[in-house]
């Protein structure tokens, strides 16, 4: 048994990672390494560094920013709402045939499209005059 050497918990020296703090433990060979000369390498053997590694997140944009060409009214809108409803809107389509043997399965299915559609419409419009001319830019 050994301690880790960032919550100082006895573990079982077999072990790569602390089951408590979840930290990559060192070899033996790299207790007895010199220290570290430059920044990188400090960064590398640092204690702070966890057991997952962590990779630069590319920022994408997450919802539009639309401005009404007629009364300069800015709105913002999700992206991922926007995919979300344009699929199950795609899905409610083929749903749609498959259930014109069954009338009240059919009706249902409709008036969940007109809803889907009715929803993607208010997301395009403006909430101030209605117009559906805008300028559209997306954002983080």
């Amino acid at each position: 048994m050994v301690r880790c050497y960032n919550c100082s918990k006895e573990i079982n020296d077999r072990v790569t990672i602390c089951p408590y703090c979840h930290m990559i433990q060192r070899n033996v060979t790299e207790h007895r390494e010199a220290r570290p000369t430059n920044i990188k390498q400090k960064a590398i053997v640092s204690r702070a560094v966890p057991a997952q590694v962590i990779q630069p997140r590319q920022i994408k944009p997450s919802e539009y920013r639309r401005t009404c060409a007629r009364c300069g009214q800015v709105w913002y809108s999700l992206i991922t709402r926007e995919k979300v409803l344009k699929a199950q809107h795609k899905l409610q389509t083929c749903s749609t045939l498959c259930f014109m043997c069954y009338p009240l399965l059919f009706l249902q299915s409709q008036r969940n499209m007109e809803v889907q559609a009715s929803e993607l419409t208010r997301l395009h419009t403006c909430p101030n005059c209605g117009s559906m001319t805008y300028y559209e830019d997306q954002i983080a």
